[in-house]
């Protein structure tokens, strides 16, 4: 049996997918703002580590990894487990800090960057969010694609930020910026958030949280 629906395999697999499918659904509104950008700035939502690492030459001899919207890292799986229900996945961060997006692990790179191997079960595939990192989903029950009514945003401690993109069939766009800034020294993370453009756009009873993963 050869088909993309995940209802039709067993063992398990069929539900992970579902899980996966869930969580790609939740992230439209970073998905469709990062493809925004790929339309107007020319910046690929997925692209190759020598893109942004061309003098690095462990960004060559890591050809699976890609960096994702820009702030994220990913090296997916693509080995079966060998043992224990579980796959080895051979792994280059570049220099910074890098929190696992599934584990909450933190990884502190120097210069030249840091190899290891990651371990992942079936239910899992090693992302890795920089220091400063913004990931917006929809917090929005069901599959609608509507501009969501409510809003997670999930920031690293670090300085970074992101541009929320969202528009209206009639043309209407909105932008919403929203800003981040760590002091290492107090340990405090601040987030600014403000609004350009036609803010109808936006649901009136839109709703936001903010999550800060553990350092």
């Amino acid at each position: 049996l050869l088909t993309k629906e995940p209802w039709a395999y067993e063992g398990g697999i069929g539900q992970l997918a579902g899980v996966a499918l869930r969580l790609r659904h939740r992230m439209i509104p970073f998905l469709y703002s990062c493809n925004h950008r790929t339309a107007t700035e020319g910046l690929a939502l997925c692209e190759p580590l020598y893109y942004q690492y061309p003098e690095c030459g462990e960004s060559y001899r890591y050809p699976n990894e890609y960096r994702f919207g820009q702030q994220f890292l990913v090296a997916p799986v693509t080995e079966h487990s060998r043992r224990n229900g579980v796959s080895e996945t051979p792994v280059w961060l570049p220099e910074g800090v890098w929190t696992d997006f599934f584990t909450g692990d933190i990884y502190r790179s120097g210069k030249g960057g840091r190899e290891f191997t990651a371990v992942r079960p079936p239910d899992s595939i090693p992302v890795f969010a920089e220091a400063g990192a913004v990931m917006v989903c929809s917090d929005d029950q069901g599959n609608t694609c509507e501009n969501p009514h409510a809003l997670e945003i999930t920031v690293w401690n670090g300085n970074g930020g992101f541009r929320l993109y969202e528009d209206r069939e009639d043309g209407a766009e909105c932008l919403t910026v929203i800003g981040t800034s760590c002091d290492e020294q107090t340990g405090t993370q601040t987030v600014t958030i403000r609004t350009e453009g036609d803010r109808s756009v936006l649901p009136t009873d839109r709703r936001l949280s903010l999550r800060f993963p553990r350092r």
